[in-house]
């Protein structure tokens, strides 16, 4: 590709922060690659043992460290912010399911059949456990094997639809909601609570139509009542939207107030409103 060529003056022009500027690539490119790339950032170093907020400066670093030496065009702004800060949400929501598959206690066709979805997942822990030699080893389980509950709702089929009004083919279609956690146990701890709503088909605009991503940070509890719950949390979450009627992607911090309203012992009523910054 051209972006590749590199020359020790593109790295000299690009060292320079007057020379930034905002790239046209492809929505794709920079609303999906760009996040993706930086979650392999990200869970480098979550794989090898950092905390949450030691492994947020890695997104960062790398998205810097690429923007400046890896191409020779200039640093993008928005692509500086699409790696580091929508790595953290996919990395790791991609970090917490991966080693809810693993089981360092497993053996034989299982164990293997756990490694390898769990590094499709998240392919840098995967490498990790291949080099340190963890993958396939015997041995117990770390703190990040945790017992929190998991939904998983998954469709599977073909769809058409028509763009125009002309009959369009039939195509693929699949549609993912999961469920991590509760908005109520665990809530200090981030990522303890995850929502991950997503649709691909191979007869949109693009294969992959939705990713909507949802990861707590850090909660506190506020008026609690016997029959009434209520838990302020922040959280970052993650939005990619592309079919044929419209484009739209968003990364942001947000406040939310999640409420459980409980109203007899077959009645429960749950609420979830929040506000915050959108780029």
């Amino acid at each position: 590709e051209d972006y590749t060529h590199l020359t020790w003056q593109s790295t000299g022009y690009n060292l320079s922060p007057w020379h930034w500027a905002w790239d046209n690539d492809p929505f794709t490119t920079n609303e999906f690659g760009h996040p993706y790339h930086g979650s392999l950032f990200y869970n480098s170093f979550r794989a090898n043992g950092y905390t949450f907020w030691q492994s947020v400066p890695a997104s960062f670093a790398g998205s810097y460290l690429w923007e400046t030496f890896a191409e020779n065009q200039p640093p993008a702004p928005n692509d500086f912010i699409n790696t580091g800060f929508g790595s953290i949400t996919l990395g790791e929501m991609t970090y917490k399911l991966a080693n809810k598959i693993l089981d360092n206690r497993s053996r034989g066709l299982q164990r293997q059949v756990r490694e390898i979805c769990a590094m499709l997942i998240n392919p840098m822990n995967g490498l990790t456990r291949l080099i340190d030699g963890r993958w396939g080893k015997v041995y117990g389980n770390s703190l990040e094997h945790d017992s929190s509950n998991v939904y998983i709702e998954f469709d599977l089929g073909e769809r058409s639809f028509k763009i125009n009004n002309s009959d369009g083919s039939m195509g693929f279609y699949g549609h993912l909601k999961l469920i991590y956690g509760t908005p109520f146990e665990n809530y200090k701890t981030p990522f303890s609570n995850i929502y991950v709503n997503a649709e691909f088909g191979a007869d949109d605009s693009s294969k992959i139509n939705i990713i909507s991503a949802y990861g707590s940070v850090k909660g506190w509890l506020i008026g609690n009542t016997e029959k009434v719950r209520n838990l302020l949390m922040v959280s970052m979450n993650y939005d990619y939207i592309n079919n044929e009627a419209f484009f739209y992607s968003a990364q942001s911090v947000r406040l939310n107030l999640s409420s459980a309203f409980t109203l007899s012992k077959k009645i429960k009523i749950n609420t979830f409103a929040g506000t915050g910054p959108v780029r």
